[in-house]
């Protein structure tokens, strides 16, 4: 498996501690960054755009950190192929509920087969929290003379370092029993040597969560300050438990915590914790990437109504195909009692109560395919050719291929004229709700964007023509002039685009 993680600025290393433990799990694994790590913790060099390209095009999964996308400015001078596609929010244009400032691409760009973040309160919608990596741990808390505190603010306003800074003083007033002392733009490894050697480390007291900065004094089993809310989990923080961010409210957290006996026991559970969550980062992350190769298949579509006695012909023609098939049944209780106890290893079958129409109930089986993932609108009367989709997965990588047909029934021979077509899921977000034709004026649509849409020419299904053989669906059931023409003479090619 070979993985590459893409970021603007990898600011405080976390995607370089991915990528660090993934390779001691054997994976091949890399970070793009388009700037250097300010503190030496992370990436140093700025990338080599020709290996980078490379790197992207050879990688079987695309991991992209932070704030950017495939669209945006930082990321358009490269093609980027249709690859599986993790995405973790970071960053303040995440921050739940600022919406304003959140995307520099467009928000439908952030798009993945998996979306994660590092912090809670990042995760929004489906997103997922999946805690920073971290690979290396020393246990050096020990009891000292005086409790040393310690405060390195990689940005003084975000971490609210004012307000730290008066929580001490309002400390002093009533013990002496401890040293402060606060850093600022010191190299990582001045950085970890400090927190090696703190009892306490303050992380920060404004945003609702612990940083990365947080997890390397963890590591040592050094107990942290942070202001954490609505963690999923019991988490072991010096904390204000709800209470109002002020410098008073710091100092009684603070000096409560301040107690030998109690502060090693944190410690130790600080440490225990730290292992288990974020000691776990990378055999997380791996197994994410393993979940969405598993589900980065070639899926077919098959929204069904009134095609029973042809179905089951047309799943089994599947059977021997690395690829999912998911059948829509569109309100028809014939197909959905032939289908009830029909079993193939790659079929999975959706019933909906109602005749909704065929686009309308493609749109919904379209939610089920996975952001890196390809698939084909296939017809419930048609028949796969068998080994056709070894050929697709040659084309995986394109925005969109189209490929032929051959008829058999009332019509035989190879059409020329006409073609199916195999998609990436991240160009096509729905089909417009049309009676029929919405294949072709999704083509036009995405030929407008300036997708690349390929022609492999090659037959690679058996099309059945028979007098059903349009789109029907009962409410909206419709004698057009383009079915009347079909009725009469099969090979019509009168165009018919209509919308409900």
């Amino acid at each position: 498996m070979k993985v590459t993680l893409l970021t603007y600025k990898d600011f405080a290393g976390s995607g370089t501690r991915i990528v660090e433990g993934l390779r001691k799990l054997g994976v091949d694994a890399e970070i793009i960054s388009f700037y250097p790590s300010r503190y030496g913790q992370g990436v140093q060099e700025k990338f080599n755009a020709i290996e980078a390209e490379k790197r992207i095009f050879e990688s079987d999964i695309l991991h992209w950190k932070g704030d950017d996308t495939p669209s945006s400015t930082f990321f358009e001078t490269f093609k980027i192929p249709n690859k599986p596609i993790v995405f973790m929010a970071g960053g303040s244009r995440f921050r739940r509920g600022d919406f304003s400032s959140r995307p520099i691409a467009p928000l439908e760009d952030y798009k993945a087969g998996f979306s994660g973040a590092e912090t809670p309160e990042l995760c929004y919608n489906d997103v997922r929290w999946t805690p920073h990596s971290w690979g290396d741990f020393e246990y050096t808390f020990k009891k000292r003379d005086k409790f040393n505190i310690l405060h390195i603010p990689s940005n003084k306003y975000v971490k609210g370092t004012e307000i730290i800074n008066q929580a001490i003083e309002i400390l002093r007033s009533t013990r002496n029993d401890y040293d402060y002392k606060t850093y600022t733009n010191i190299p990582n490894k001045k950085c970890l040597e400090l927190k090696k050697n703190a009892n306490i480390y303050i992380d920060q007291c404004i945003l609702p969560h612990y940083a990365l900065a947080g997890v390397e004094a963890m590591a040592f089993g050094v107990p942290i300050f942070a202001n954490v809310r609505d963690y999923p989990i019991n988490t072991p923080v010096i904390n204000l438990n709800g209470k109002e961010v002020t410098a008073e409210n710091i100092a009684i957290a603070l000096n409560d915590a301040m107690e030998w006996g109690k502060l090693e026991k944190l410690s130790i559970e600080t440490y225990n914790y730290c292992k288990s969550i974020h000691g776990k980062g990378a055999e997380m992350w791996k197994a994410i990437y393993q979940d969405v190769l598993e589900k980065t298949k070639i899926y077919f579509l098959i929204p069904t109504f009134g095609q029973s006695k042809y179905i089951v012909e047309c799943i089994k023609s599947f059977k021997d195909e690395d690829c999912k098939i998911i059948v829509g049944i569109d309100g028809c209780k014939e197909t959905a009692k032939i289908l009830q106890h029909f079993s193939q290893n790659n079929v999975e079958v959706k019933e909906y109560e109602e005749n909704r129409g065929c686009y309308s109930v493609l749109n919904d089986l379209l939610k089920f395919v996975p952001y890196g993932s390809n698939f084909v609108f296939f017809g419930s009367d048609d028949v796969w050719i068998k080994g056709g989709v070894e050929i697709l997965k040659q084309y995986t990588e394109e925005d969109a291929i189209q490929f032929s047909y051959q008829n058999f029934g009332m019509q035989k021979g190879i059409d020329q004229s006409s073609s199916s077509r195999m998609y990436s899921r991240r160009i096509v977000d729905s089909y417009e709700n049309y009676r029929c034709g919405a294949d072709t004026a999704l083509m036009k649509e995405l030929s407008g964007k300036k997708q690349i849409i390929k022609d492999i020419n090659q037959v690679l299904f058996n099309r059945r023509v028979h007098s059903e053989s349009l789109t029907k669906c009962k409410e909206y059931g419709f004698e057009s002039e383009y079915r009347k023409a079909v009725k009469n003479k099969i090979n019509s090619r009168t165009p018919y685009v209509g919308k409900f």
